[in-house]
């Protein structure tokens, strides 16, 4: 495929590079890593393989690829400060003529939007888990410091050595 060929052989392409920014409305630090980054033609290329193209579209749903695309265009292109296009290079698992069939895949709008709003609520639920176990830690060592039980407590859920370095973290931190 050419366009693939392009994308490929392109010696500005970064390669499995990781991206990290901070989400701006929950605080989060997001990591990407694209398998294919053009910063010069704001592109991110994403290597999938099928059996099936026809059948691609069930992958996208199955595999969340809609909400892959849209965390990984948010990441990029707020640490570029411009919009990214992202694109899929679909491989076929099967041999056509002796030769492993590639497509250019650009998802429809209706992928994009959703994608989006299920990453969103996606980050929005991380960080209430995230909340909830610092709460749950939090309340565990209040306990411990009101009556001193909780060392046969977190004992219970932890190997002994795991608890005395969770108590030594949990000081030094001040918690």
């Amino acid at each position: 495929h050419p366009l693939a060929s392009k994308y490929i052989t392109d010696k500005n392409a970064i390669s499995e590079s990781s991206i990290f920014v901070t989400d701006k409305d929950t605080g989060l630090q997001l990591k990407v890593r694209p398998d294919i980054l053009l910063p010069h033609k704001q592109l991110i290329v994403d290597i999938k393989t099928t059996s099936d193209f026809n059948n691609f579209e069930k992958s996208i749903d199955l595999f969340r690829y809609d909400v892959q695309q849209a965390m990984y265009t948010e990441v990029v292109s707020k640490h570029y400060g411009v919009k990214f296009d992202f694109v899929f290079l679909v491989v076929s698992t099967k041999q056509n003529m002796g030769r492993y069939p590639v497509k250019v895949v650009k998802l429809a709008k209706s992928f994009l939007s959703k994608g989006r709003t299920i990453f969103r609520r996606d980050v929005e639920r991380l960080k209430e888990i995230i909340g909830d176990l610092v709460n749950e830690l939090n309340d565990m060592y209040s306990r411990y410091l009101d009556n001193d039980d909780f060392g046969d407590y977190i004992t219970d859920l932890l190997t002994e050595e795991e608890a005395k370095e969770l108590r030594k973290q949990l000081e030094e931190s001040g918690v």
